[in-house]
């Protein structure tokens, strides 16, 4: 599992791994009863305090996309993919709407916005 961390943002690191985990889960990059990393591999990969790793696990377990199984780690719940896939859409759904209402207000034309998103979905860039 690829994550990246910004020590410079204004969200804490816990909250940024959390954050990335459960968009790795709705993109369906992690599987429902899915071990995550290690607590020691996962700090030690991305360099910061294991604490701050146990941190983000026990969030993610009190919000329901993780569980805990004592001496064998945290995995990833079977209702966790279906919530982290509505939560993702909802949050992208609302930031493309303000893009959206950006973009018009700046005068790009809906006929550009739409020529964009057929980019997007075939994989180019325009």
């Amino acid at each position: 599992m690829i994550i990246e961390l910004n020590p410079h943002s204004q969200l804490p690191l816990y909250r940024q791994l959390i954050d990335q985990i459960i968009y790795r889960i709705a993109a369906g990059s992690i599987a429902s009863n899915e071990r995550l990393p290690s607590i020691r591999d996962l700090s030690s990969s991305l360099r910061i305090n294991p604490n701050t790793v146990i941190k983000a696990y026990r969030e993610l377990e009190y919000l329901g996309y993780a569980y805990s199984e004592q001496g064998t780690g945290y995995f990833i719940t079977d209702g966790g993919i279906s919530q982290a896939k509505k939560e993702w859409q909802e949050k992208i759904t609302r930031e493309l709407k303000n893009s959206v209402i950006q973009a018009l207000s700046l005068g790009i034309t809906k006929e550009k916005i739409i020529e964009l998103i057929n980019s997007a979905e075939k994989g180019g860039e325009k």
